[in-house]
């Protein structure tokens, strides 16, 4: 079985537009959720930085953790989010 390996937080922006969400096998987005986080970036506040994996085929990077940040970002018209670092399976 793979291993993640997390490299060293890099706090950098992204475009949303560069992120793929997963999609599959998941509980739906929880809604009070995604508020809060839209809460947040209407108030000012930063939101915790979203995890991404593998860069894709079609060039955009699969995002790990932090759909409902993500969620919140799109909804509120951003076009950057927050990164921390890449997870990496060794």
């Amino acid at each position: 079985m793979a291993k993640a390996v997390s490299k060293a937080p890099s706090f950098k922006r992204m475009s949303i537009g560069k992120i793929a969400p997963i999609k599959r096998g998941r509980e739906p987005v929880d809604a009070k959720r995604v508020s809060l986080y839209r809460r947040m970036l209407r108030d000012g506040q930063k939101a915790p930085p979203v995890d991404l994996g593998e860069q894709l085929a079609d060039g955009r990077w699969q995002l790990v953790d932090g759909r409902h940040r993500l969620r919140a970002a799109k909804l509120e018209g951003r076009k950057l989010i927050a990164v921390s670092h890449l997870i990496e399976y060794a």
